[in-house]
């Protein structure tokens, strides 16, 4: 019996001995656990400060906009569309950017897209922004704003009875979008004309055959001629759409094959369009360097440069520009000039060198088109205008000032004589002539006269091929 005790008390001694062993590895195995738990615990503390700051930032930000959709779905006399306060309430965050950058629904987006091919359906024309006010730069050449009479430099007071105030470009730019055959009432004000002017435009296909001679559908040497000796070809460049460049080649190859090795490009009432093409143009005249590069307040985004493939035409060439030129074009004009291979006769030009971006929604098949770079010329200049008056520095300005002095010719084109002729008069001409004359534009006269050798250019720009 003692020594059955014994053996009991040795299983009580070997279990106490393993539940003590068991017992330390327990609170071992607890310590190192709790260790791990408060290292993970130190770590999202770590992290989530800047989180929960950030959202908090976020919230503060947005805490109004959430509660007067909130009050506004409760307490507004008829039911709210789903999207309607929110389209709103983008389109305004992006009229407080600039005037260029917008928002586009669902269904605007599909006619945005169509915008810059050949064809479209709208009024033809472009529309810029100049001291706080929607103005026209220039209508697209035999489009249904042209031919309605809207000219360049109209400022846009109304659309279809709507104020223009408080519009973007981008909103405005949309608005005279809609279905062919449809009509759109514009009230503008025209300069030296005391009253506002009523413009009733039909939208239409718009057709952007953008590269014409002396006569519209040029194909022959002869559509390009000049009249008078040496011989000189004229083009001109109304816009740069999705084939500007392939059309500009086609026709420079008919004047080179004539042999003729000066030019008069015609940048005048060109409103831009896809930089792509206008750099395409530029690389014609250009055997190598930099074109134009898209830059922000910090860093180059990205640098155009001229190709060295293929010869560069080694003309004498002469570019007129006037208030009307915008954008791509001031980018085709200014980077000409900057390699001296150009003479840039006429005015100043519109300043309009921001570049815009098109991004698209995660959470709607939507998008904004927003600013994010300007132009910057081979020489280091700026071309945009800004949206301060107090900005001077902008825009191209010509080798040789030439401002417009055409009078009217006759009253057929539903104009009085004047002593000089402004923009728009200039730009009644040149759009509806059947034939491009020196006789009836100045300007285009003073380039003759430099190509000839009648006139005096500056003195480091190149007239006669590098």
């Amino acid at each position: 019996m003692g020594r059955g005790i014994s053996r009991h008390d040795e299983r009580i001694r070997i279990n106490a001995d393993r539940r003590a062993k068991h017992g330390r590895m327990t609170y071992t195995s607890y310590r190192i656990i709790r260790m791990l738990v408060l290292v993970l615990v130190v770590a999202m503390l770590l992290h989530l400060p800047p989180k929960i700051a950030r959202q908090d930032v976020v919230w503060k930000t947005y805490r109004a906009l959430v509660e007067v959709d909130a009050l506004a779905r409760q307490h507004f006399i008829e039911p709210i569309a789903e999207p309607r306060l929110v389209d709103g309430a983008i389109r305004g965050m992006m009229l407080q950017l600039d005037p260029y950058s917008g928002y586009l629904s669902p269904a605007e987006l599909q006619a945005f897209e169509r915008r810059n091919r050949s064809h479209f359906v709208g009024i033809g024309a472009e529309i810029g922004a100049r001291d706080g006010s929607l103005v026209v730069i220039a209508p697209h050449e035999n489009g249904p704003a042209a031919r309605a009479g809207l000219r360049p430099g109209d400022t846009i007071l109304r659309i279809d009875g709507g104020d223009t105030a408080g519009l973007s470009v981008f909103d405005t730019e949309e608005l005279l979008l809609g279905d062919p055959g449809t009509s759109i009432e514009l009230l503008v004000k025209r300069n030296h004309v005391h009253d506002p002017v009523t413009v009733h435009v039909v939208r239409a296909d718009v057709e952007n055959l953008s590269v014409r001679g002396v006569r519209a559908g040029a194909d022959s040497i002869d559509d390009f001629l000049l009249d008078g000796e040496p011989p000189a070809a004229y083009l001109r460049i109304s816009r740069f759409n999705e084939d500007t460049t392939a059309q500009a080649t086609r026709a420079l190859r008919i004047i080179d094959e004539a042999g003729v090795r000066s030019l008069v490009l015609d940048l005048r009432f060109n409103p831009g369009g896809l930089i792509e093409q206008a750099v395409g143009v530029a690389d014609l005249f250009l055997d190598g360097g930099l074109i134009v590069s898209t830059v922000t307040r910090n860093q180059v985004i990205r640098n155009f440069t001229a190709g060295t493939e293929t010869p560069a035409l080694g003309w004498s060439v002469v570019v007129l520009i006037n208030g009307a030129t915008a954008s791509a074009a001031e980018v085709l004009a200014g980077a000409l000039q900057d390699h001296g291979r150009a003479v840039l006769v006429g005015e100043r030009s519109f300043g309009k060198g921001c570049v815009q971006r098109l991004i698209h929604l995660e959470s709607l098949p939507a998008a904004i088109k927003l600013t994010y770079a300007y132009y910057r010329l081979p020489g280091g200049r700026i071309i945009h205008r800004g949206i301060s008056p107090e900005t001077t520095d902008w825009g191209i300005h010509p080798d040789v000032e030439v401002p417009a002095e055409l009078p009217v010719a006759d009253g057929k084109r539903g104009e009085e004589p004047s002593e000089g002729a402004s923009l728009e008069n200039l730009a009644v001409i040149t759009a509806s002539l059947p034939e491009t004359s020196p006789e009836a534009d100045n300007q285009l006269r003073a380039a003759l006269a430099i190509l000839r050798g009648q006139g005096q250019p500056e003195q480091n720009v190149k007239l006669s091929g590098r």
